[in-house]
């Protein structure tokens, strides 16, 4: 007769849904587990369900920035609790910022992961498809921040720069373009109809901020 498979019971699974990646990591309160990376193209209900099922978990944490992969988490998970971080969630930092609602779940997590282990004031640099500054003010309060293209946009953007360049030869991954389309509408690249337009900007003095890199 076959035994059942025991798996390894854990609180939580962190799931971490991007545009370019989608990760996975166990966690209990005080420990997370390595990260597991997939394509986001590539999620699908079945892979998911393979990486749930290696544990018994109490509940399911989402930070998604690509809802057409919602659905496909929800139905996955079962009858596993599934929390979505939006800004109604209690994240342990306030909200100062209009239309909270449209802020993204990744940055919403980023304050919250900096005000708990580093505090506040402080300033979280994520990179990503898109690089990401988010400000949490001294009274713990998220109050915005700044969206500015990826490496490979910045790298077209040197192209065409020195078109004669090396930096001409690089060539862009198929799936890049999708990508950068997708994080367009919110980039502040200061693109005036071309990419190799000139862009000037400011920075803000916030005293003794914390400015934290998350790779």
């Amino acid at each position: 007769m076959n035994r059942p498979v025991l798996t390894r019971p854990t609180d939580y699974l962190l799931v971490d849904i991007s545009n370019s990646y989608a990760k996975f990591a166990f966690a209990s309160t005080k420990r997370i587990s390595t990260p597991v990376r997939i394509a986001t193209n590539k999620l699908s209900g079945s892979v998911f369900s393979r990486f749930l099922g290696q544990r018994r978990v109490r509940k399911i944490v989402v930070s998604s920035v690509v809802p057409k992969k919602n659905r496909t988490i929800s139905k996955a998970a079962g009858k596993t609790g599934v929390l979505w971080l939006n800004s109604t969630v209690k994240l342990g930092v306030g909200i100062d910022y209009p239309d909270p609602e449209t802020i993204g779940a990744d940055r919403l997590a980023n304050a919250a992961a900096v005000t708990a282990l580093y505090g506040c004031p402080a300033i979280v640099v994520d990179f990503g498809t898109a690089v990401t500054f988010d400000i949490v003010s001294a009274r713990r309060n998220y109050i915005g921040g700044v969206i500015a293209p990826g490496l490979e946009a910045i790298t077209n953007f040197l192209s065409c720069a020195d078109p004669g360049g090396a930096v001409s030869e690089r060539k862009a991954s198929r799936g890049g373009h999708r990508r950068l389309r997708a994080t367009h509408r919110s980039a502040v690249a200061g693109d005036h109809g071309s990419p190799c337009a000139p862009h000037s900007g400011g920075a803000t003095d916030y005293g003794q901020s914390q400015f934290v890199i998350v790779r």
